[in-house]
């Protein structure tokens, strides 16, 4: 990976076995032809972003489970 966050990916087995299947079909080979190193870089912050919010959200998640298991 061309980008200075690739250890988001790459420090994660299961997601980075991902990556590879994705990475290795051709749609996605003649797509990455076509981008630049700022479209990764900008992809890749984004994705940071989502992966942040998508934590909270099973944080959130799992509060709300401890209270209806509390309560019940």
């Amino acid at each position: 990976m061309k980008t200075p966050k690739a250890i988001v990916v790459t420090d994660r087995p299961r997601v980075l076995a991902w990556w590879i299947d994705i990475s290795s079909r051709p749609a996605t080979i003649e797509v990455a032809e076509g981008m630049t190193l700022h479209n990764v870089q900008h992809m890749s912050s984004n994705l940071i972003r989502y992966w942040a919010f998508v934590a909270k959200l099973i944080q959130y998640w799992a509060s709300v489970v401890k209270l209806i298991q509390y309560w019940a």
